[in-house]
């Protein structure tokens, strides 16, 4: 069977009482081309079709993957043209759907979420997620063969900006940008996979890092008067709390480099001297370094 052809879909065979088929002439078809509503007059009942004289004239068929497709363009020599390209995209395995660029994003999205086997229930989530925060008010309705790499970069610029649609408000951190663009980049590669469209417009796309907060030091006087007051720290029931361990603990802190590791404490929750000095240390977020004078 083959795998294209070209129809006439204004002029058609005639058959005769024999049952032989008789094609419409040359001089028909180019009578037909040049002035449909003229060329009526001349051409044969039994050769008109129902569609004759309107619309798009020569009909591209070919047999697709998933079935019999179509095409209609108004001159043969442009049926001809893609007839040519769609026999070499079959032949080599190029092919892709024309209609497949109008699905949208939310149908790829679900295609793709549904090819998900032996992951985490935590990535999923995670996954849907992304979707449902960032990726689908973005993309969701938006045809796959409409999307290019400038849009998928201005999407990028608006979630480190905070100007992206969706329910999360304000500036998104460059590592949460990159998970939101590695999601919507698998779900452009399953549709490059399934033949939709010809490449992926999100492949490559790097997130620019987020500026680096100025690191402030203290000065020897600042560290000098931090010790000091963490040594009469009183919590805000006016007890004292404070003690002479915690002056030499900020001091060695801040003289050798030594960080405090593990999370974060709450003083309701621990209430030690321990805890409130090292709270009193993180809510300045400052480096605890002495700064060297100039000699």
């Amino acid at each position: 069977m083959a795998k294209s052809w070209i129809d006439d879909a204004w002029l058609r065979d005639a058959v005769d009482r024999d049952g032989n088929r008789i094609p419409p002439t040359a001089a028909m078809r180019r009578a037909a081309g040049a002035d449909p509503e003229k060329a009526k007059k001349t051409i044969p009942p039994e050769h008109r079709t129902a569609r004759y004289g309107k619309g798009s004239r020569w009909v591209v068929y070919w047999n697709a993957p998933d079935g019999r497709r179509r095409k209609a363009f108004r001159s043969r020599a442009d049926a001809e043209a893609f007839r040519a390209g769609m026999e070499d995209d079959l032949r080599s395995g190029r092919y892709i759907d024309p209609r497949g660029g109008e699905r949208t994003v939310a149908d790829a999205y679900r295609e793709w979420i549904g090819t998900l086997v032996n992951i985490k229930e935590s990535t999923a989530a995670g996954y849907e997620s992304a979707y449902r925060t960032t990726i689908g008010p973005k993309w969701a309705g938006t045809p796959l063969g409409a999307i290019d790499r400038s849009m998928v970069t201005a999407w990028v610029r608006d979630l480190l900006d905070g100007n992206a649609p969706g329910p999360l408000k304000g500036p998104l951190a460059a590592s949460t940008v990159t998970q939101r663009l590695f999601v919507l980049t698998m779900i452009l590669d399953h549709a490059v996979r399934m033949r939709l469209i010809p490449a992926n417009p999100a492949s490559g796309i790097r997130v620019r890092a987020t500026p680096s907060t100025r690191v402030r030091y203290l000065t020897a006087d600042q560290i000098r008067r931090t010790a000091d007051a963490a040594e009469t720290l009183v919590s805000p029931h006016g007890r004292r709390i404070g003690s002479r361990r915690d002056r030499t603990m900020i001091l060695l802190l801040a003289y050798t480099g030594m960080r405090a590791a593990g999370p974060r404490v709450r003083p309701a929750r621990v209430p030690s001297s321990r805890s409130w000095a090292c709270l009193l240390m993180f809510r300045t977020r400052l480096c605890v370094r002495p700064r060297r004078r100039a000699e």
